[in-house]
C-alpha cells in the first residue's frame, strides 16, 4: 500500500525545478555589461577627440618624426645650455626653421617652375601625332640598312596605322596623367595656406616635444598593460624603424633622385628638378623603380641622334642611380634593426598607398608593432613548443 501510494503522489508532467540565479551569476553580467558600457563610451571619446585633432594630425606627425630623429642633438644641445629645456627648444626649432622649411620652400618653389615646363614638353610631344611623327623621322634613316631595315619599315607601317588610335588616346590621356603626376608635387605652391598651416603646427608640437617628450613618452608607455622591459623592448623597436626609415630608405632615394637629376642636367633633357623628384618617388616602387624614369629619358636621347648622352644617360641610370640603394641602404641600416630590411620596405610601400605621404613612416611603424604584438601573444598565449625526444640508447 505505501507504494501504491508513493505512486499516486507522483505527478509524471510536473517538470524539474530550475535553480535560482546566484549572486555571482547577476554581478558578473553586470559587471561585463559595465565593462562594455565603458568601452562604447571611450571608443566614442577617442572619436570625437579624431574629430577635434583631424585638422592638425598632419602637422603633429611630422613635428614627432622631425622630433625623434633630432632628439640626440636638442640632448647635447640641452648638456652646452647647463639644462635649459626652452631655450634649447628655440634654438633646436630655430635650427630646423632655417636648415630644413627654408631650402624645402625654396625647393618646391622652383619645382613648380620647371613642373610647368616639364608639362608643355610632354605635351608637346603628346598632340596631333607628334610622338608618332617623332619616331617615324628617328626611324627613317634605318630603313636601308641591310640587317634592321626590314624590321624598320615594318615599324613605320604599324606607326602609320597606329597613329590614328594614337592620336586619339594618347592626348586626352597625356591631359588627365600628366596634370595629375605634376599636381602632386606642385600641391604645396598651390595651396599654400594649407602648407603654411601644416608648417607652423609642425614646428610648434616640435617645441613641444623637445621639452616634453621624455614626459609625454612615460605617460603614453605607462597606459600600456605591459611589463617595464616590455614596454622598453616596444619603444626600442619602434624608434629603431624610425630611424631606420628615416635616416636610411629615405636618405637613400634622396639620394637617388638627386642622381637622376645630375644625370637629366649633364645631358641637356629639361626640368631636372621635376625628373629628379620623380625619380625619387619612383625608387618606392618594386623591381622597376628609377628605370621608369630616366630609361625614356636614355630612349629620348637616343632617337633624337644624341647618341653619347643617351648611351652616357643609360649607363649613369643603369650603374649609379639604380645600384646605389644597394650600397646605402645596408651601410645607413645595416644590423641596426630587428626587422628584415624587406619588411620594412612592404611597409613603406604599403603605407604610402594607404596613408599618403605620411604613410612612409606611419606604415612601418605599424608593421613593427603587429609583429611586437604577435610575438607577445605567442608567449605568453600558445603552449611552448614541445622539446625533441631524445633518441634512445
Amino acid at each position: 500500500m505505501a507504494d501504491k501510494k508513493v505512486e499516486m503522489t507522483e505527478d509524471p508532467t510536473e517538470q524539474p525545478a530550475v535553480p535560482r540565479r546566484s549572486r555571482v551569476d547577476e554581478t558578473t553580467e553586470q559587471g561585463v555589461f559595465r565593462a562594455l558600457v565603458a568601452f562604447a563610451l571611450l571608443a566614442f571619446l577617442f572619436y570625437l577627440l579624431y574629430r577635434l585633432m583631424a585638422p592638425f594630425l598632419v602637422g603633429i606627425g611630422w613635428g614627432i618624426i622631425v622630433a625623434v630623429t633630432t632628439f640626440p642633438l636638442y640632448r647635447r644641445l640641452r648638456t652646452v645650455f647647463r639644462g635649459r629645456e626652452t631655450v634649447s627648444a628655440v634654438v633646436m626649432v630655430l635650427a630646423v626653421t632655417i636648415l630644413l622649411v627654408g631650402p624645402a620652400v625654396t625647393f618646391v618653389g622652383l619645382l613648380g617652375k620647371q613642373a610647368v615646363q616639364a608639362y608643355n614638353v610632354i605635351e608637346r610631344i603628346g598632340q596631333d601625332g607628334g610622338a608618332v611623327r617623332f619616331l617615324q623621322e628617328r626611324l627613317s634613316p634605318y630603313e636601308s640598312h641591310q640587317v634592321i631595315g626590314p624590321w624598320v619599315a615594318k615599324a613605320r607601317v604599324y606607326l602609320a596605322s597606329a597613329s590614328a588610335d594614337l592620336v586619339r588616346t594618347l592626348g586626352p590621356a597625356m591631359e588627365r596623367v600628366v596634370p595629375a603626376i605634376l599636381g602632386l608635387f606642385t600641391r604645396a605652391s598651390t595651396n599654400f595656406f594649407a602648407f603654411l598651416f601644416d608648417l607652423v603646427i609642425m614646428l610648434l608640437s616640435l617645441g613641444v616635444f623637445y621639452v616634453k617628450g621624455e614626459f609625454l613618452l612615460g605617460e603614453t608607455l605607462s597606459l600600456l598593460p605591459l611589463k617595464e622591459r616590455k614596454k622598453e623592448l616596444l619603444f626600442r623597436k619602434l624608434d629603431q624603424v624610425m630611424k631606420a626609415v628615416v635616416h636610411g630608405i629615405l636618405l637613400t632615394w634622396a639620394v637617388q633622385g638627386v642622381l637622376g637629376g645630375i644625370g637629366f642636367w649633364a645631358t641637356g633633357l629639361p626640368s631636372p628638378v621635376v625628373f629628379g623628384v620623380l625619380t625619387a618617388f619612383s625608387a618606392i616602387i618594386p623591381v622597376v623603380g628609377t628605370t621608369l624614369v630616366w630609361l625614356p629619358g636614355a630612349l629620348y636621347l637616343l632617337l633624337a641622334g644624341k647618341t653619347l648622352h643617351g648611351v652616357g644617360l643609360l649607363l649613369w641610370g643603369g650603374i649609379a642611380v639604380s645600384r646605389v640603394d644597394g650600397i646605402l641602404l645596408p651601410l645607413l641600416i645595416g644590423g641596426r634593426v630587428e626587422i628584415p630590411l624587406f619588411l620594412i620596405l612592404a611597409g613603406v610601400v604599403g603605407g604610402v598607398f594607404a596613408f599618403g605621404l605620411m604613410g612612409l613612416v606611419i606604415g612601418p611603424l605599424l608593421l613593427a608593432v603587429t609583429l611586437f604584438f604577435l610575438e607577445l601573444y605567442r608567449d605568453r598565449v600558445l603552449p611552448p613548443p614541445e622539446a625533441p625526444a631524445e633518441p634512445s640508447g
